[in-house]
């Protein structure tokens, strides 16, 4: 792909402005409690309800960010809602230019201050803002009042409202920096890069001033370029600076999705030590080869896979914090996910800032879906977007093309829409591909036509033939499935299907390059067509709280950068590992670079006893299989773990052989009686087991004896067993066991008889503390009506607790007075008449992660030759970690830091250690709210 200087001149000056705002710039944020109100007969406007003056009086309180309808009591409000919150600017931004940004506000909004409107908004996942300085009341109390509609539903997806994302202030003297556009333009080939910059500076004075400054250019925190400018600004008018350098030798080394190198971009002012705006670039270069069918990244081929996320959940909607944010992207890396048109809707800067540094290709899209008016080539609506999202998205690496719409082949002028869009995308950013999605490409006349890869959607459990179609009616077309799919096959942990079989026909096709499945997650949905009685759409290959369900673990193996990795255990302590790299045209098939083999050998409570590792040599497809003998002298172990480990220390393959059976940890309870109230048929009666966690496990079964017949239930990979078909009134002999590669435990043996006046209480499938209440999530059934929570600060429910109903299927929110303190709780269901479960099993809801986090578990270190490898459990709602080390035989020595930044990482390497000297290891967490204590001192 050759780009001639007058085609980036071109890119340049098209820009339109999205802010970017400097860090030298007072911020004053808006997060936290605002008043809330809903309008379901649209009466706030005439009642001027955005006065200044409006009493708040009845008014709710609803937390920024949030979604209004992760309330209990709002959760199905579709409409208009208002918000309003009173502010101070401080007393030195007078004279200052002042803006509110919003990072988003779904989906529909209104804004104003102190009862004037400043302005509309129609996306609800776009940034905007708006210059308020004439608006605001100097030394006075100020208003800001926002209306919210969702009325605009997209697709199949939860139509969520509120103000999902931080609202901040900024003010500016003078002069405000308004848009830094990086474009660096990598020769893989000279291994160098042309870094090209372009400045917008808004003068907001009456007065022409000059700016003058240096870009910084940084590579891990060393500077190795300085690039000075000086610029005459006109008065009150925008301004533009053009810049370049260039990056050669050492300097420069390219972003791959398996080694994301970022390089950091601070702007200085000449009388300023702090960067007035810091932004991040990769260097990296993506061609399509289409005489050869490759998509070629820094030069070599790659064909990848990935995966379609729904960026939300159950408990925190679509606000994405950071730590759903890292979580998400970690799981879809440890399952090999590199490639994919990752979401319908634009995602905040946060969760592109993270797919930057793990390295996740995207195609960066508008949400168009469908049979959408928005797909016509007179629509200004989507001509804007897409200048928004590629304004305000310009910089990531993570990005390799624009996307336009998805699935709108049938609706009427989309050919010519797709044409004129494509050709907007390409106008202002000539560096990147654009593209559009198509479900329609198996007709020859498609608008597949026009798009630089061809970006398609199939759903089936044979794709060959159609894809053989879509190909011979454009046989010059790379191929790529944005979206491919199976159907919704069920949201409880045992959910499967047969990855392998779904996957294979589509293997050596040289035209396909790569898939990505719909979906990653669950998702929460209204729309015609979900099964689940939860509101719970169950595509996912993990469900709407991100546990893992089989389906994670099948298509995570088709996913592995290699074929197989096969483990043998010979008589004794030592093993034969053998991996088999993929072949050149395999699904996914690329070259393997720093990746390291480790295996762990682990005691019944989890910690490592021994442990070693190796660095693999490149691997590239079609060579010839990796044989490695590994010993061990722990005479202890319990498990052997052998771990694929790639260059970001994702374990993106692993196999476990376990060398006793599990041990006994007891059911936590036992219910019989029925599910559906009136099902009165023979067969109806049935037993539910809740189980405990039992890490030595791998899944659990049961056995039910009626007179001399036996019958086998499972694997169950859930925390509760449900053993179905039986008799009421009649005697049973009971067995479960927890089962693992060794052999089967026996964990209860019962004898029972099914009352059939009971009805079997909820499973619980998910507990997630808040900061001021905790959530529930359960499963549904179609003829459930109602769900209630007793809770209490101590396990004596019977005499000391609250009750809250609801209902809302799938999940419910309990507020409480005291967010320092644990609860227990139990749930029950209500049929119709009234008719009442049993409470459940007593759970505990601990404290919030984020404001009350304990320390990470350090399974084991392990020291080999200059390097140690400390083995960690990670910790739910983590942003990062903080290690310390420090050489014990050295007097008065001081804790050395390595920080990470990744969220579910359970490894992490420690380079430049003196082998003969012994050293002490700690480990804290890092959340939204600080850092936890470090954990107790290892020494090794």
């Amino acid at each position: 792909m050759k780009i001639s200087a007058f085609t980036f001149l071109v890119c340049l000056l098209l820009g339109i402005y999205i802010p970017v705002f400097a860090q030298e710039e007072a911020n004053l944020s808006l997060i936290g409690p605002w008043f809330f109100k809903t309008d379901p007969y649209n009466i706030g406007e005439s009642e001027k309800w955005f006065d200044k003056s409006n009493n708040n009086a009845g008014w709710d309180q609803m937390q920024v960010p949030s979604n209004w309808d992760l309330r209990n009591e709002y959760a199905h409000y579709t409409g208009i809602a208002w918000y309003q919150k009173t502010f101070e600017v401080p007393n030195d931004w007078k004279n200052k230019n002042i803006k509110i940004h919003f990072e988003a506000v779904s989906h529909d909004a209104s804004v104003w201050i102190n009862g004037n409107l400043v302005g509309h908004n129609n996306s609800g996942f776009l940034p905007f803002d708006f210059d308020i300085t004439s608006f605001l009341l100097p030394g006075q109390a100020n208003n800001v009042t926002v209306l919210v509609d969702n009325t605009k539903k997209i697709g199949a997806i939860w139509n969520w409202g509120g103000i999902r994302r931080p609202v901040h202030l900024t003010a500016s003297n003078g002069i405000r920096l308004t848009g830094n556009y990086v474009t660096p333009i990598y020769d893989y080939k000279k291994n160098s890069a042309d870094v090209h910059f372009r400045l917008k500076f808004k003068n907001h004075t009456p007065q022409n001033k000059e700016v003058k400054g240096e870009i910084h250019i940084k590579k891990d925190g060393t500077l190795i370029k300085k690039i000075p400018f000086v610029h005459q600004t006109q008065a009150e008018t925008e301004n533009e600076i053009l810049l370049s350098t260039k990056l050669e030798g050492k300097q420069v080394e390219p972003w791959h999705f398996d080694s994301p190198h970022l390089y950091n971009s601070d702007i200085y002012f000449t009388d300023t030590d702090i960067p007035v705006e810091s932004q991040r670039f990769g260097l990296r270069k993506v061609e399509l080869d289409e005489s050869k069918k490759q998509l070629l990244l820094n030069g070599e081929p790659i064909r990848a896979m990935g995966f379609n996320l729904v960026p939300d959940d159950r408990t925190t909607g679509n606000t994405l914090p950071l730590w759903r944010i890292k979580e998400d992207i970690d799981l879809m890396k440890e399952a090999g996910g590199n490639l994919a048109r990752l979401s319908h809707l634009p995602l905040p800067k946060k969760a592109l800032d993270y797919m930057d540094e793990r390295g996740i290709m995207t195609f960066s899209e508008i949400p168009l879906w469908g049979f959408d008016p928005l797909a016509d080539p007179n629509s200004e609506i989507s001509k804007d977007w897409l200048i928004r999202l590629i304004d305000s998205q310009y910089n990531h690496p993570c990005i390799i093309g624009w996307n336009v719409g998805n699935e709108i082949g049938d609706y009427p002028d989309t050919y010519d829409y797709v044409r004129q869009a494509i050709d907007l995308a390409k106008s202002l950013d000539s560096t990147r591909m654009a593209t559009a999605v198509s479900h329609t490409a198996q007709r020859p006349n498609d608008f597949l036509i026009h798009s630089d890869l061809g970006l398609i959607n199939k759903y089936g459990s044979n794709l060959l033939p159609v894809t053989e179609i879509q190909h011979k009616n454009f046989p010059n077309k790379i191929l790529f499935y944005s979206e491919y799919g199976i159907g919704q096959f069920g949201e409880d942990l045992n959910s499967d299907f047969d990855a392998k079989s779904f996957i294979d026909p589509l293997r050596n096709l040289d035209y396909l390059i790569g898939a990505s499945i719909w979906t990653f997650n669950d998702y929460r949905s209204s729309y015609f067509g979900t099964k689940e009685h939860s509101e719970n759409r169950s595509w996912g290959v993990v469900d709407v709280f991100r546990r893992k369900k089989r389906a994670y673990f099948s298509i995570r193996k088709e996913h592995a950068p290699v074929k197989e990795l096969i483990v043998f255990k010979n008589s004794g302590n030592n093993a034969k590992i053998t991996l088999t790299p993929r072949s050149p045209l395999d699904l996914p098939s690329f070259i393997l670079r720093d990746y390291k083999l480790i295996w762990e050998i682990e005691n019944r409570d989890g910690e490592v006893l021994e442990a070693g590792w190796e660095n693999l040599p490149q691997i590239d497809p079609g060579t010839k299989n990796l044989e490695r003998g590994i010993n061990w002298k722990s005479e202890d172990g319990f498990k052997l773990n052998v771990i694929l480990l790639s260059p970001q220390n994702d374990n993106v393959m692993d196999t476990s052989l376990y060398f006793e059976n599990p041990k006994v940890i007891p059911p936590l309870g036992l219910f019989g009686g029925r599910m559906l109230q009136n099902d009165i048929r023979s067969k109806s009666a049935m037993i539910r087991v809740f189980l405990d966690e039992n890490p030595s496990a791998e899944f659990h079964i049961s056995r039910i004896k009626i007179g001399n017949e036996v019958k086998e239930f499972g694997p169950v990979y859930e925390n509760f067993l449900d053993i179905p078909g039986l008799e009421f009134s009649t005697p049973y002999e009971l067995e479960v066991f927890a089962v693992n590669s060794a052999g089967k435990t026996l964990i209860l043996k019962q004898s029972l008889e099914i009352d059939p006046k009971k009805i079997i209480p909820p499973a619980v499938r998910h507990i997630e503390t808040a900061k001021n209440g905790f959530f529930v999530g359960y499963a549904t059934e179609v003829d459930d009506f109602q769900f209630r929570v007793r809770y209490s600060e101590n396990q004596d429910l019977e005499k000391n607790s609250k009750t809250i109903t609801t209902t809302n299927p799938g999940l419910i929110y309990i507020p409480v007075a005291n967010a320092d303190q644990s609860y227990y709780f139990q749930i029950q269901r209500v049929k119709d008449n009234n008719y009442i479960s049993d409470w459940s099993i007593i759970y505990n809801a601990p404290l919030d992660e984020i404001s009350n986090p304990k320390p990470p578990t350090i399974n084991g270190v392990t020291r080999q030759n200059r390097d140690a490898l400390v083995h960690f459990v990670p910790v739910k709602k983590a942003i990062g970690y903080e290690m310390e080390y420090r050489d014990i035989n050295k007097k008065d020595a001081g804790w050395s830091k390595v920080s990470i930044s990744k969220a579910l990482t359970q490894y992490l390497f420690i380079e430049g250690l003196n082998p003969k000297s012994e050293f002490e290891f700690r480990l804290s967490v890092v959340t939204l709210e600080g850092k936890s204590d470090y954990s107790p001192i290892i020494q090794k």
